[in-house]
Formats: C-alpha cells, sequence, structure tokens
C-alpha cells in the first residue's frame, strides 16, 4: 500500500484518505519507519506528505512504553 501511496500525484493526505485516516497515515508511517531493519518507503511517503516530519504523539507513546 505505501509504494501505491507515493505514485498518487497531486492529492494531501486528507484527500485521499478524509479526516481522520490523514493521521492515521502520518502516525502508521512514523511507527514503521522507526523499526530496525525496515523498509525505506515508510520515510519516503512521511517526506512526500508530511515534509519528513514524524507524528510527535506516536514517537511520545513509543518513549512512554520503554
Amino acid at each position: 500500500m505505501s509504494k501505491e501511496i507515493l505514485k498518487i500525484k497531486g492529492k494531501t493526505p486528507e484527500e485521499i484518505f478524509g479526516k481522520p485516516d490523514d493521521l492515521k497515515l502520518k502516525s502508521c508511517m512514523t511507527l514503521f519507519s522507526l523499526l530496525a531493519n525496515t523498509n525505506h518507503v515508510f520515510n519516503q511517503v512521511l517526506v512526500k506528505y508530511f515534509h519528513g516530519v514524524q507524528d510527535a504523539k506516536t514517537i511520545e507513546l513509543l518513549h512512554r512504553e520503554q
């Protein structure tokens, strides 16, 4: 799915998925991009649609669990 999202041109995550699923996309891509030995496609989605900015709430929740 992530590779397919990268193929879409001229649309925002909100236009593609609607709300709140656009926020879920950012959260999921953040989480998956942080996994060891992960596919770089997750970070590419963050770069394309969110200017490379990870989801702060997802990161906060991960640190809280440690």
